[in-house]
C-alpha cells in the first residue's frame, strides 16, 4: 500500500510543466496547510518563497518541533513530509505566500490558511484543519450551533484576500479545512466564484443548513468534490453532498481520518466501494444526538466541556496529557463547580447519548425499523 510519501518518491521527480496537478496533489497542498510556517512564508502576497526553501529551513532550525509550535501527531508525519516536499522537483519550486494563523481565546477562533502557487498559472488556497489547541476543538463543537463561526467569516475573507493574485482558483482543506473551503467558496462574491475551478474537501465536515440553501452554495456546487475514508465521522457530519468519492487508508476506524495514512496509485488516490457500516452506524447516531438536543443545550454542553478541559490551564491537548493527572483532576473540579444550568445540560446530554447509542444497537432480534436513525 502505498501513501503521499510513497507518491513524492514515485512522482516527486515530475514537474507540473510535464505532469499536470492532480487529486493527489492536492491532498498534499491540504495537509501542508497543518505545516507551522510562521516567520518562514510572507503573510501577504507581494512576496513569496519557494517551498523547498520553506520547508528546508523549517527543518534545519526545528528539527524537534521545539522553537515552532507544533503538536506531535502532526509534526511527526509533516517532519517526514516536508523532507520529501524539499528535494522534489515536483514541489520544492512551489511558490508560497499568505500564510495565516491566528488563535483567539476570546473570540474562541482557530484559524490558519497557506497560498500555493505550483507554477502552472494557477493559484492553490489551503485552509488547515483542527490543531490541538483546545480553543479549536471548542469552535468545532460551535460549529454545530452558531454557524458562521469565526474561522468561517475569517476564510471568506482570506479567499478574497488570495484572488488578489492572478489565475484560475483552487481551495482545498483537509478536516475543519475543508468545511472552510467549502464555506468560502460560497459566500464569496460572484467576480471571486467565476474564478474558482474547484473546492475540494478532505473528509471534512458538510455546511450548515443556511448555507447549504444560499445562492452562493448552489452556483459552486457543481463544482465542489468530496473525499472521504472508508471510515469517516467528521466527513459525514452536517448537511453534506450525497455524491463523494470514498478512498483507501491504510489505517483502520477513526485513525483513517489522517490524510497521511490515505492510499495512492498513480495519479489518483485508491477508490473504496463505500462507507464502512459501522461509519454510517457511527453517523446516525452522532446526527440522532444532535438533533435530540436543543440548540441552547448544544450550547451549554460544548462550554461545559470546554470548561472542564481547560480547567488547569491547559490550552493544547498536549498540554493537557503532559500532565494528565492535575488535568483530569482539575477537570472534576471544574464539572463539581458548573453553573446549575450547564450541569443539568451536560447531564442530559450524555443521558440523550446513552439513550440514542441503545436504540441504535443492532441486535439480533431487533427489526431494522426499530434502529435509531
Amino acid at each position: 500500500m502505498a501513501n503521499m510519501l510513497d507518491y513524492l518518491a514515485w512522482r516527486g521527480d515530475l514537474p507540473v510543466d510535464r505532469d499536470p496537478l492532480n487529486e493527489n496533489d492536492r491532498l498534499i497542498f491540504s495537509q501542508l496547510a497543518y505545516v507551522a510556517f510562521d516567520r518562514l512564508v510572507p503573510s501577504g502576497y507581494g512576496d513569496s518563497v519557494a517551498l523547498g526553501e520553506a520547508a528546508s529551513r523549517l527543518l534545519a532550525m526545528d528539527p524537534e518541533a521545539e522553537t515552532i509550535h507544533q503538536t506531535s501527531y502532526l509534526w511527526e508525519g509533516n517532519k517526514r513530509l516536508l523532507t520529501a516536499l524539499s528535494v522534489s522537483a515536483r514541489f520544492a519550486p512551489m511558490r508560497l505566500s499568505g500564510y495565516v494563523s491566528e488563535i483567539s481565546q476570546e473570540h474562541q477562533k482557530q484559524f490558519a490558511a497557506l497560498t500555493i502557487q505550483p507554477g502552472d498559472g494557477s493559484v492553490q488556497v489551503a485552509f488547515r484543519g483542527t490543531d490541538d489547541t483546545l480553543v479549536g476543538w471548542k469552535e468545532d463543537l460551535n460549529m454545530v450551533f452558531d454557524a458562521p463561526v469565526p474561522a468561517q467569516r475569517e476564510a471568506v475573507s482570506y479567499l478574497c484576500g488570495a484572488a488578489a493574485l492572478p489565475g484560475p482558483l483552487y481551495v482545498c482543506g483537509h478536516s475543519k479545512g475543508g468545511n472552510l473551503a467549502v464555506y468560502a467558496a460560497a459566500h464569496c462574491p460572484q467576480s471571486v466564484q467565476a474564478r474558482i475551478v474547484q473546492i475540494i474537501n478532505h473528509d471534512g465536515p458538510g455546511m450548515d443548513e443556511q448555507t447549504v440553501a444560499s445562492e452562493g452554495y448552489a452556483r459552486i456546487r457543481p463544482r465542489l468534490s468530496t473525499y472521504l475514508p472508508s471510515f469517516s465521522i467528521v466527513g459525514m457530519m452536517l448537511e453534506h453532498e450525497d455524491t463523494y468519492t470514498v478512498v483507501q487508508s491504510e489505517n483502520k476506524s477513526v485513525l483513517q481520518h489522517d490524510a497521511l495514512s490515505w492510499q495512492m496509485m498513480g495519479a489518483r488516490m485508491l477508490r473504496a466501494e463505500q462507507p464502512s457500516e459501522a461509519s454510517l452506524d457511527a453517523s446516525r447516531v452522532l446526527r440522532a444526538w444532535i438533533a435530540s438536543l436543543p440548540r441552547e443545550e448544544q450550547r451549554l454542553f460544548a462550554d461545559a466541556v470546554y470548561e472542564m478541559a481547560t480547567a488547569a490551564h491547559a490550552r493544547t491537548l498536549s498540554d493537557w496529557e503532559d500532565n494528565w493527572p492535575a488535568s483530569a483532576l482539575a477537570g472534576f473540579s471544574a464539572l463539581r463547580a458548573l453553573e446549575p444550568t450547564k450541569r443539568k445540560a451536560l447531564e442530559r446530554a450524555l443521558g440523550s447519548l446513552f439513550s440514542v447509542v441503545a436504540r441504535s444497537i443492532r441486535l439480533p432480534w431487533r427489526k431494522d425499523e426499530e434502529i435509531s436513525e
